[in-house]
Protein backbone atom coordinates (compact mmCIF):
# COMPACT_ATOMS: atom_id res chain seq x y z
CA UNK A 1 0.00 0.00 0.00
CA UNK A 2 1.16 3.79 -0.95
CA UNK A 3 2.31 5.35 2.31
CA UNK A 4 1.89 8.58 -0.26
CA UNK A 5 -0.48 9.49 -3.16
CA UNK A 6 -0.39 12.87 -2.75
CA UNK A 7 -3.53 13.30 -4.02
CA UNK A 8 -5.43 12.63 -7.45
CA UNK A 9 -4.51 15.53 -10.12
CA UNK A 10 -8.03 14.54 -11.76
CA UNK A 11 -10.50 11.68 -11.20
CA UNK A 12 -11.76 11.57 -14.78
CA UNK A 13 -7.99 11.31 -16.09
CA UNK A 14 -6.93 8.87 -13.30
CA UNK A 15 -3.66 10.78 -13.40
CA UNK A 16 -1.26 11.19 -9.86
CA UNK A 17 0.86 13.91 -8.57
CA UNK A 18 3.74 10.52 -8.02
CA UNK A 19 3.69 7.38 -10.33
CA UNK A 20 2.35 4.86 -8.31
CA UNK A 21 4.28 1.67 -9.61
CA UNK A 22 7.72 1.49 -11.06
CA UNK A 23 7.70 -1.45 -14.20
CA UNK A 24 4.53 -2.78 -12.39
CA UNK A 25 5.88 -2.93 -9.35
CA UNK A 26 4.09 -0.59 -6.24
CA UNK A 27 6.33 2.83 -5.15
CA UNK A 28 6.51 3.23 -1.47
CA UNK A 29 6.70 7.38 -1.38
CA UNK A 30 7.78 8.99 1.46
CA UNK A 31 8.14 12.47 2.03
CA UNK A 32 8.37 15.56 0.02
CA UNK A 33 12.04 17.48 1.15
CA UNK A 34 13.75 20.21 0.14
CA UNK A 35 16.55 19.95 -1.83
CA UNK A 36 19.74 22.22 -0.83
CA UNK A 37 22.02 23.37 -3.82
CA UNK A 38 24.88 20.36 -2.99
CA UNK A 39 22.42 17.85 -3.93
CA UNK A 40 24.23 16.02 -7.39
CA UNK A 41 21.03 15.44 -9.13
CA UNK A 42 19.07 17.51 -12.00
CA UNK A 43 20.36 20.95 -12.81
CA UNK A 44 22.87 20.34 -10.71
CA UNK A 45 26.69 20.81 -11.22
CA UNK A 46 30.45 21.34 -9.29
CA UNK A 47 29.74 24.92 -9.79
CA UNK A 48 26.35 24.58 -8.09
CA UNK A 49 22.07 24.59 -9.26
CA UNK A 50 22.41 25.86 -13.05
CA UNK A 51 18.41 25.63 -12.76
CA UNK A 52 15.55 23.64 -14.43
CA UNK A 53 16.56 22.15 -17.42
CA UNK A 54 12.66 22.63 -18.60
CA UNK A 55 12.25 26.17 -17.81
CA UNK A 56 15.56 27.57 -16.70
CA UNK A 57 13.78 28.73 -13.23
CA UNK A 58 16.47 29.16 -10.10
CA UNK A 59 14.42 27.98 -8.07
CA UNK A 60 15.96 24.75 -5.94
CA UNK A 61 13.52 21.72 -6.92
CA UNK A 62 11.70 19.46 -4.38
CA UNK A 63 12.77 15.80 -3.86
CA UNK A 64 10.76 12.70 -2.42
CA UNK A 65 12.36 9.14 -1.86
CA UNK A 66 10.65 6.14 -2.76
CA UNK A 67 11.17 2.15 -2.82
CA UNK A 68 10.01 -0.56 -4.85
CA UNK A 69 10.14 -3.65 -3.43
CA UNK A 70 10.56 -6.21 -6.72
CA UNK A 71 10.67 -9.59 -5.08
CA UNK A 72 14.28 -10.11 -5.39
CA UNK A 73 17.37 -8.68 -3.28
CA UNK A 74 17.13 -4.98 -2.07
CA UNK A 75 14.65 -3.52 -4.53
CA UNK A 76 14.96 -0.49 -6.66
CA UNK A 77 15.13 3.10 -4.51
CA UNK A 78 14.01 5.74 -6.32
CA UNK A 79 14.76 9.48 -6.07
CA UNK A 80 12.29 12.05 -7.85
CA UNK A 81 13.31 16.14 -8.29
CA UNK A 82 10.56 18.54 -9.55
CA UNK A 83 10.59 21.79 -10.57
CA UNK A 84 8.00 23.62 -8.35
CA UNK A 85 7.86 26.31 -11.13
CA UNK A 86 6.91 24.12 -14.07
CA UNK A 87 6.97 20.39 -12.60
CA UNK A 88 9.82 19.10 -15.19
CA UNK A 89 10.40 16.08 -12.85
CA UNK A 90 13.23 13.67 -12.89
CA UNK A 91 13.84 9.82 -11.70
CA UNK A 92 17.34 8.73 -10.61
CA UNK A 93 16.60 4.68 -10.29
CA UNK A 94 19.48 3.19 -7.75
CA UNK A 95 19.49 -0.66 -7.73
CA UNK A 96 21.86 -3.88 -7.19
CA UNK A 97 21.11 -4.38 -11.21
CA UNK A 98 21.91 -0.57 -12.10
CA UNK A 99 24.81 1.85 -11.38
CA UNK A 100 22.09 4.70 -11.65
CA UNK A 101 20.33 5.67 -14.41
CA UNK A 102 18.10 9.01 -14.54
CA UNK A 103 14.58 8.95 -16.25
CA UNK A 104 12.17 12.70 -17.43
CA UNK A 105 8.84 11.69 -16.37
CA UNK A 106 5.71 12.64 -18.72
CA UNK A 107 2.42 12.40 -18.30
CA UNK A 108 1.96 8.64 -19.38
CA UNK A 109 3.88 7.98 -16.33
CA UNK A 110 1.42 9.18 -13.84
CA UNK A 111 -1.55 6.67 -14.91
CA UNK A 112 -2.71 3.88 -13.48
CA UNK A 113 -0.30 1.69 -14.53
CA UNK A 114 2.31 3.94 -13.22
CA UNK A 115 5.78 4.44 -14.93
CA UNK A 116 7.47 1.82 -17.54
CA UNK A 117 10.62 1.88 -19.01
CA UNK A 118 11.52 3.50 -21.84
CA UNK A 119 11.48 0.19 -24.08
CA UNK A 120 7.77 0.45 -23.85
CA UNK A 121 7.67 3.63 -25.06
CA UNK A 122 7.05 5.47 -21.27
CA UNK A 123 9.42 8.25 -19.73
CA UNK A 124 12.55 9.00 -21.53
CA UNK A 125 15.89 7.66 -20.38
CA UNK A 126 18.63 10.87 -19.49
CA UNK A 127 21.86 10.04 -21.01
Amino acid sequence: MLRHLIGVMTLSEERFALPIAWDGHPIVWGDWESVSDLTWCGGVTAHGWRGCRHCHARALPRSILGHVDVGIGPGINLSLFRCMTCGYSTVLEMSEFTDGREWVLDSSDYGLEGSWNVELEQGELVL
